[in-house]
Formats: C-alpha cells, sequence, structure tokens
C-alpha cells in the first residue's frame, strides 16, 4: 500500500494502523529521508521520531501506530508491505540512487582514472616499483624463490603439517614439597591455545599421599579469573607416579600451584608444563602408570587400554575389599556381580577437601548370583577414587568388578 509524503504537510501521515498486523515499511525514494514516530506530531526537532534512510525499510508488528513525514522538501513514496519480514531495492533503484547521489559522474570517473594513469606513469604499467622489477629479474617472475616453487609438489607429497610452535612454560625436577605445604610457578604468560603438562609424584607418606595441582588462569588486562582447574594426584612410593594431561588454555597468565596433603611427610615432585597450537576441546589428564601408592591396594589395570579397573575378589561373608582406581576424570562404565551372595558396590572420591571423609558418587545393590549384576555409567571428578566392594550375604562368595572409560561415546 503505497502513501505519498507531501513535502509542505506539516503533520505525518498515518501509514499503518495499530490492530492491522506485521507489514514491512519501506522508503522508496531514492535519495531522501524521511521520519517516522507513534504520533501525526512528530518532527526533526524533537526525540520522539526514527529515521527512515532512502531504500531503507523496518518490520512493523501491529503494535502501534506508524506515522512518517518527509523532510527533504519534495514528495516521498512509502509503501507498507503486509505480511512482509523484508524489502530491497531493486539494482535499477540501486543504481540511480548511486547516479543521483553523485557516486559515479563522469567526471569523476575521468578524475579516477587520470590518477590511475599517474600511477601507472610514475611507477611502470601495471603499477610497480623498482624493487619489484628487481625481485623479478633475480627471482623469476613473478617472484618466488625456490622453496615456493617446489611447495605444491611437497603439498601434494607430504601433505600440510600442523604447526604446533610447542613452548616451555616450566620445568621443575625432584621438587621438594614439605608437608602441608604448597609451592608456586608463576604467573608466567601464555599466549597459545592449548596446554600439555607431565607430572611425577613420589614419596612415602602414609596419612594423605596426594599432592593437589591447581591451574589457575587469569586475563592480565582486567584481573578477572578465567578459569581454575584442581588435579589431586597420588603419589607412588616406589617409583612415582606419572601423570599426562592435556587442555586447552583460558587465560593469558597462568599460575600453577603444588599442594602437599599429607600432614608430616615431604613428597617429590618433576614436571613440565608446555603450551602449544593444538585444539583440545577439554582438560584431559592420566595416570600413565602402576605404583605402590600407601595405604591402598591397586586392582588389575590398563589405564592405557581404557581399562581402568578389573578386580576379582573372594570375599567372605560379612567382609569387603577397596581398590584405588588410576586417575581419570570422565564418563565411565561400571559392570560388578557376585557368584553366590548379594553385595554391595560403592564408587567414592577421595578429595582432600574432606579429610575425614569419602564421599561416594555411585552405590548399588548387587544381586546374589549371575546375571544379577549391575551395569552403569557414571562420571568421575578430578581426583583419585576406590571401588568397594561388600559382601552381605550369609556365605564366602567371589564379586567381580569392572571399570572401563566410555571415551567414544557419540
Amino acid at each position: 500500500m503505497l502513501t505519498v509524503l507531501n513535502a509542505t504537510d506539516t503533520d505525518a501521515a498515518l501509514i499503518w494502523a495499530a490492530g492491522d498486523g506485521r507489514a514491512f515499511i519501506a522508503n522508496r525514494d531514492e535519495t531522501n529521508t524521511v521520519i517516522t514516530g507513534q504520533t501525526n506530531g512528530i518532527s526533526s526537532a524533537d526525540n520522539a521520531h526514527d529515521i527512515l534512510d532512502p531504500l531503507g525499510g523496518f518490520v512493523a508488528d501491529g503494535s502501534v501506530n506508524v506515522y512518517a513525514r518527509a523532510l527533504s522538501g519534495k514528495n516521498v513514496i512509502i509503501d507498507a508491505i503486509p505480511g512482509a519480514m523484508f524489502w530491497a531495492p531493486s539494482p535499477v533503484q540501486a543504481a540511480v540512487q548511486i547516479a543521483e547521489l553523485g557516486l559515479a559522474t563522469e567526471a569523476n570517473q575521468t578524475t579516477q582514472i587520470g590518477v590511475a594513469g599517474n600511477t601507472n606513469t610514475i611507477l611502470g604499467s601495471p603499477a610497480q616499483d623498482g624493487t619489484v622489477s628487481l625481485v623479478n629479474t633475480t627471482l623469476g617472475a613473478p617472484a618466488q624463490d625456490g622453496s615456493v616453487i617446489a611447495l605444491p609438489g611437497g603439498i601434494f607429497a607430504t601433505g600440510v603439517p600442523l604447526y604446533s610452535k610447542p613452548s616451555v612454560f616450566a620445568s621443575r625436577s625432584n621438587l621438594s614439597v614439605p608437608a602441608a605445604s604448597t609451592r608456586t610457578i608463576g604467573p608466567g604468560t601464555v599466549g597459545q591455545i592449548g596446554y600439555e603438562v607431565g607430572f611425577t609424584v613420589s614419596g612415602s607418606a602414609s596419612g594423605h599421599p596426594f599432592v593437589t595441582v591447581t591451574m589457575t588462569w587469569v586475563d592480565s588486562v582486567t584481573g578477572l579469573l578465567v578459569a581454575e582447574e584442581i588435579w589431586v594426584l597420588p603419589a607412588g612410593s616406589v617409583n612415582g607416579l606419572t601423570y599426562y594431561g592435556t587442555g586447552p588454555t583460558k587465560g593469558d597468565t597462568l599460575t600453577v600451584s603444588i599442594a602437599n596433603n599429607d600432614p608430616t611427610t615431604a613428597l617429590t615432585v618433576s614436571c613440565v608444563i608446555a603450551t602449544n597450537s593444538r585444539l583440545y576441546t577439554r582438560d584431559d589428564w592420566r595416570q600413565q602408570n602402576i605404583d605402590t601408592v600407601i595405604g591402598f591396594t591397586n586392582p588389575n589395570a590398563d589405564q592405557l587400554m581404557n581399562l581402568l579397573a578389573f578386580t576379582q575378589p573372594t570375599i567372605a561373608a560379612g567382609n569387603n575389599i577397596t581398590r584405588l582406581l588410576p586417575l581419570y576424570a570422565g564418563r565411565v562404565f561400571i559392570t560388578a556381580q557376585s557368584n553366590n551372595a548379594p553385595g554391595v558396590v560403592t564408587i567414592s572420591a577421595l578429595d582432600p577437601n574432606f579429610p575425614t571423609v569419602t564421599p561416594p558418587i555411585y552405590e548399588n545393590t548387587i544381586g546374589n548370583g549371575l546375571g544379577n549384576g549391575i551395569n552403569a555409567g557414571i562420571d568421575l571428578p578430578r581426583c583419585p577414587c576406590t571401588i568397594f566392594l561388600s559382601n552381605t550375604g550369609t556365605g564366602s562368595s567371589i564379586f567381580q568388578a569392572t571399570v572401563t572409560i566410555e571415551e567414544y561415546l557419540p
């Protein structure tokens, strides 16, 4: 529906009425601006109006009246298109607008061509300077060297390697962390998108043989704490326990703190922390080997093949066993069964923030006899966990439990 806004009108014209539904309001004039508002008294001198540029438009939802008024001393055509969400000027209208605004006149283009001609006269045609000519003379035209010439063939033959540019953030060897104390690395600057860590923790602590590693990420410009991850790593008493981890960086400044959770015995930590341009989607730290952790019994495990635990003990009536799982944070699948007695299976977290308790993160009853076991998927936290099997029956029974990593979920 077209409305002509007369330049001599002192009142705005009603373009679209409230209650008429949705419409697209378009200014079909190539060069003249109009103002719009919700009353017929709008003017360019108040703040109750909006600008509708030439060949511009907007959607009116029908909740209020829409008035429009010409400002330029020239009649302007406004189009209200019922139900429309979009309108665009035709190529002809766009060309007319460019011409009427003087952006593509013959004189204008002649001037531009003259400038280009002067450039060609000074630098040569096509425009170039003496150094380009010299490079072409020396290396061949177009300018290139031997490595550039060989590059296409090399790409097809070998592929394009990822340039990760690893950089060592920090390295510590046999760092002694006293009992109930903390050692700090950093703060230091981080300028790449990924990180990799390697930790080896050793010692004969018997109270709480764990260190807590805290990665603190800060934005140096604002001082804001961007992210913080906490990992609890058990100490191996014979050869030490080794952990490898990867993840995305979060801020440009990193501080790493290493806290000994044992109240009486020092622990030894060696570590390398590096940054690189590899793309990691989550923080993933994993235990690489099996060693004795004082106060705990290890299950059979092959964590490098995603088998965190397999145990098959014979448990007498009323008794139980506990096994320490290798460190892994993420989704795992647990199965447990008993051949001759009911029981209970519990997965608990060893969090140093709760030194007197082991918070259970999963618990279920195992039925009596094969085929009455349990199968469940659970999420492990960033600290060591234990699996506990208890015989609640009246006779001895073989219990079997398996914990595997579920990293192949779609």
